[in-house]
């Protein structure tokens, strides 16, 4: 017997609806198995809202998580719902950090300052459900490049850097480059909260540089190359917001969370140098063409001219450069030698001359690295020389026998750090040629190998300790071990936010005398600097690690916290 079209359709649809139904119940079950977590059932409640941190207005559909700080594979997550709500329940007694996370916002963890934030603690008869987890809105820098016409200009290079605190110092770091499109936009987006700098180089589509341009005679007469226009002769010298081609000038741009701000560049030609560079060399063995380099936010910057050309045996004439200062680089002409020559130049007039021999060579590092135990460093442990601004100058891994070559330094005293993979290292200790070197610090001088012996040891104690005020915990301050002598060692410096119930854990703290402070709303000092943190050190809790110590440090009474 046929059935009717109309009922076997209706039939087909209830069955496609009863098995879409249990489809959608298995996807459900499996999404409820994903959000639950091995964490074992206690009798607590993490719950709170989600806001953002811009207006406080409550975020929805953001995902929310607690780790077990001990154990990290513990985790439970779950989405808020319109109102920004969330609640954990049946949550054991511990220690919790709450983390959340939505499109639009940067990923952000309670009370959260830098790379610290406060964990929850639970089971101790502290609030813990009516917490307000504040995501940052993601910002955007963008831009446009644009010539002297107003045109725009494509392909060039923008430089986003950005101010950074976490030495307890400021510095100025690079953090991401871009480039422009056809449109000259650029555009640097997902950023948080900060201060920035931005440059952009490039060299004007339009410029011509014409190799002996600028040839005269004893009297001073020039002659420029017939097919040569001296108007196209130009470039462009590398530009730092609003406009300024001084780097010490460049604009530092404020950057809130949900900002989107529109930072033009533009870009004026000048009139290019043609520089002339004698070097010493030979026919058989070649003649090294010099190297420019330009002093930028954190440190120099390879300059890309409009090229060389050796116009008579070992003088060169280097085109398209723009007026200014440069670190000169002279490759060696010994092919075994690693040590460049440099020269530090204002270049302000065409056709200045160089003698490239009249440059200082630059200088090595022998560092031999022993451990607290007197036996040689394993090759997981590299030397890296920072300068008096915090910035990476010069680093390499160690040798088999423990020493690490460090080559091609440009003179002057630089900060030691010792680094191993799997762990963290301090120095103890730092020697010349015999000497004690206060501060930790080697000074590099032209020519010359520096040989250094560096003591270094393993930091495997943590010291663990409460904050309080006014006799009661206090969550959220930052909390800072100050060694002896800080000025000499700011390697040896350690921080930590306290939790909700006070506590911190100072972590992987070297042998050796310090004081713990504890300070609110301390995030923005210069902590580092002995001037500053003198005054808090004061009046804080002394701790000695001993030699050999491993485990855990506990201070025998809370730390008061200080106003900043």
């Amino acid at each position: 017997m046929n059935m009717p079209s109309s009922r076997k359709t209706s039939r087909v649809q209830r069955r496609f609806v009863a098995l879409l139904a249990i489809g959608c119940v298995s996807i459900f079950s499996a999404l409820a198995a994903q959000e639950r977590s091995p964490l074992a059932a206690g009798g607590s409640r993490i719950a709170g809202t989600v806001v953002s941190a811009a207006t406080g207005a409550p975020l929805a559909d953001a995902r929310v998580s607690i780790t077990d700080v001990k154990d990290p594979r513990n985790q439970r997550s779950l989405l808020t719902g319109d109102d920004g709500k969330f609640l954990f329940t049946q949550v054991p007694a511990g220690k919790f950090s709450l983390e959340g996370s939505k499109r639009g916002f940067q990923f952000g963890a309670y009370d959260q300052h830098e790379q610290y934030a406060t964990a929850i603690v639970t089971g101790a008869g502290l609030e813990t459900e009516d917490l307000t987890l504040r995501l940052q809105p993601s910002a955007i820098l963008s831009g446009r490049l644009l010539d002297e016409s107003g045109e725009a200009v494509r392909g060039a290079n923008v430089t986003l850097y950005r101010q950074d605190h976490n030495l307890g110092l400021s510095r100025i770091l690079r953090f991401s480059n871009n480039q422009t499109d056809d449109q000259g936009f650029y555009e640097f987006a997902d950023l948080g909260p900060g201060t920035y700098f931005v440059s952009a180089s490039a060299t004007p589509w339009y410029a011509i540089h014409s190799a002996n341009a600028h040839q005269g005679d004893d009297s001073g007469d020039q002659t420029t190359d017939a097919t040569a226009d001296p108007s196209l002769d130009v470039a462009y010298p590398t530009t730092y917001y609003q406009d300024v081609t001084d780097p010490d000038a460049a604009l530092p741009i404020p950057l809130k969370g949900g900002d989107h701000l529109d930072v033009p560049i533009h870009l004026t030609p000048v009139p290019a140098l043609h520089l002339r560079f004698h070097t010493t060399g030979s026919p058989e063995s070649g003649y090294q063409v010099p190297n420019l380099m330009r002093p930028t936010l954190d440190g120099n910057d390879f300059v890309q001219t409009g090229g060389a050309e050796m116009i008579s045996p070992g003088e060169w004439e280097i085109s398209g450069v723009a007026p200014g200062k440069y670190l000169v680089r002279v490759p060696p002409q010994d092919p075994a030698s690693s040590n460049w020559s440099e020269m530090q130049m204002d270049f302000t007039s065409n056709g200045e001359e160089m003698d490239t021999s009249q440059a200082e060579p630059s200088g090595e590092v022998s560092a031999r690295i022993v451990m607290q135990g007197g036996e040689t460093a394993s090759t997981d442990v590299s030397v890296e020389l920072l300068s008096a601004k915090g910035q990476p100058v010069a680093g390499v891994g160690v040798n088999k026998q423990g020493v690490a070559e460090l080559r091609n330094v440009t003179p002057g005293t630089y900060n030691v750090m010792a680094r191993d993979v799997n762990k963290v290292l301090a120095v103890l200790s730092l020697s010349t040629d015999g000497h004690a070197s206060p501060g930790h610090t080697v000074t590099v001088t032209t020519g010359s190998t520096t040989s250094v012996t560096i003591r270094v040891a393993a930091s495997t104690v943590n010291v663990e300790g409460f904050a309080e005020k006014n006799g009661k915990p206090t969550a959220g301050v930052m909390v800072v071990l100050v060694p002896r002598n800080p000025a000499e060692n700011r390697e040896l410096f350690r921080r930590d936010q306290s939790d909700l119930d006070g506590s911190f854990v100072l972590r992987d703290v070297a042998p050796g005398e310090y004081s713990v402070v504890a300070i609110e709303n301390g995030w923005d000092l210069d902590w580092s600097e002995p001037g500053v943190i003198s005054y808090y050190a004061k009046r804080g809790q002394a701790v000695t690690v001993g030699v050999g110590k491993e485990g855990v440090e506990r201070l025998a009474s809370q730390v008061e916290v200080q106003s900043k």
